[in-house]
């Protein structure tokens, strides 16, 4: 069964999106079917941090509703599998992030460890990644 831990913080700077470009790498080299996924939808770094920018499909098309889970991961280093989030502003304006959950249901089958790399503070779109998630990682 899919552990779910979300690398959470109060404030932004703290270092969540490293934490989590260098935690699901680690795991999936170690042997364990790790997916990454980048939650901060208006502040999306973690494709960016592993040079997966410019891709056709990311968490913006899927929570907007145009595309499905499976089209928008793709290869990282060692083999850990990762979601992106999209960088445009038409593409977060489109999305809705509290598809979040019901996207998260299609996701989880396959994979020992997700991780979600989640929006700092406690806003509206910051608190669903939370209440997902089996335990929580905060950086402070």
């Amino acid at each position: 069964m899919v552990k779910v831990y979300t690398i959470a913080s109060g404030k932004g700077g703290t270092g969540k999106t490293t934490v989590t470009a260098n935690l699901g790498p680690m795991l999936a080299r170690y042997g364990k079917k790790t997916c990454i996924l980048d939650a901060d939808v208006g502040m999306a770094n973690l494709g960016l941090i592993l040079g997966l920018e410019d891709l056709p499909v990311t968490l913006h098309e899927v929570l907007a509703g145009k595309a499905r889970i499976r089209d928008a991961i793709y290869e990282g280093p060692y083999g850990v599998k990762v979601v992106p989030c999209g960088l445009s502003l038409q593409g977060f304006q489109q999305s809705k992030p509290e598809r979040l959950k019901d996207v998260m249901a299609d996701l989880v089958s396959g994979f020992d460890v997700l991780i979600l790399d989640a929006p700092a503070g406690i806003s509206r779109d910051g608190v669903i990644p939370l209440t997902i998630a089996d335990g929580v990682i905060l950086v402070v």
